[in-house]
Order: structure tokens, then C-alpha cells, then sequence
């Protein structure tokens, strides 16, 4: 996916799931840290990832999209972000 500034993102998975409200769209980024949410870098890439998957959603006129975004650590831990 290309970002706000046209950088090439890779994002490890993305993932759209039904939580009964609607569909949520998951940004999953694995990491080998046990907490890689006290990391401002990881923070801060993750939320880029979630805005340009949630701005890509929008082009295509999906409406009103909601998207999450979470590390899954090396332990096998999902930590939202």
C-alpha cells in the first residue's frame, strides 16, 4: 500500500473481520518484542499503516470504515496499538 507521502508500506497483515457491528479492518505488524508498544517508532509506524489502509478504503467508497491496528509479539501476544 503507498502512504500519505507515496513511501511504499508493507504491512505484514491485513485482516477485515465481522464483529457483528459491521466489518473492522485489522493491521497486523509482528514483532519479536515483548512489548513493541512502548517503541514510539513501532507506534508510529503501525498508525501509518492503519491511515493509509483506512484513507485506501475511503478511495474506493466503502463508506464509513473502521480500522484497527495491533503487534503480535514474539510471545504470540496481540497488543493494540
Amino acid at each position: 500500500i503507498t502512504g500519505a507521502q507515496g513511501q511504499a508500506l508493507r504491512i505484514d497483515r491485513l485482516v477485515q473481520l465481522d464483529d457483528g457491528g459491521g466489518a473492522v479492518w485489522w493491521v497486523l505488524d509482528y514483532k519479536l518484542h515483548h512489548r513493541p508498544d512502548a517503541l514510539s517508532d513501532h507506534v508510529d509506524q503501525i498508525q501509518v499503516y492503519r491511515l493509509a489502509v483506512q484513507a485506501a478504503l475511503q478511495l474506493q467508497g466503502v463508506g464509513a470504515v473502521r480500522v484497527r491496528a495491533a503487534f503480535i509479539t514474539g510471545a504470540g501476544e496481540v497488543v493494540e496499538a
